[in-house]
């Protein structure tokens, strides 16, 4: 019921709750053939509750405690979410010296951390996300000719709802690089 009751929080954007929730049937060890599953959800709400601190701590947790694990793929992804999202975040800094450093810093560890999911998992479900991403902190970074090479690589066919915007960005890149 409480597997139930979280994956309903989440459904219903109550993120924090769904947390909550989830840690509560991690350390009650309610469900352990299924703590996997429940860890990688636990990190999702996390992340999506705007919490990307504790989200790392879980990913990181899942991939040491997960290796083999298949859904280690879509972890990794919303590890490098976390610190994506943890750039946007910087750069909306009063200090222009403290957002510049933590910019750069978190945009470093983006790519750091998109990369790995691009080089180890060519075939997950997210590859494209993932791809955009990574494009995104390089263009953000300045780097526009890798940004431009990341976007091309996203297949047409897969640059629909949140890649739609994926033609516009190739677009920018090349005039930019003109």
């Amino acid at each position: 019921i409480l597997c139930e009751l979280a994956d309903a929080q989440q459904l219903a954007k109550q993120f924090k709750e769904a947390a909550a929730t989830y840690n509560q049937i991690l350390n009650e060890k309610i469900l352990p053939q299924r703590d996997e599953e429940i860890v990688q959800d636990l990190a999702a709400a996390l992340h999506l509750s705007a919490d990307y601190t504790e989200s790392d701590k879980v990913c990181i947790r899942f991939r040491d405690a997960y290796p083999a694990s298949p859904l280690l793929s879509a972890v990794l992804f919303r590890y490098a979410e976390n610190a994506y999202f943890s750039a946007l975040a910087a750069d909306k800094l009063p200090n222009p010296a403290d957002k510049q450093r933590e910019t750069a810093k978190w945009l470093n560890e983006t790519i750091k951390r998109y990369q790995i999911v691009v080089d180890k998992y060519p075939e997950s479900p997210g590859i494209s996300l993932a791809r955009y991403g990574l494009a995104m902190a390089n263009y953000q970074k300045g780097d526009l000719e890798k940004a431009r090479a990341l976007l091309e690589a996203i297949p047409a066919g897969d640059r629909r709802d949140e890649l739609a915007v994926v033609p516009y960005q190739l677009a920018d890149c090349l005039i930019r690089l003109a």
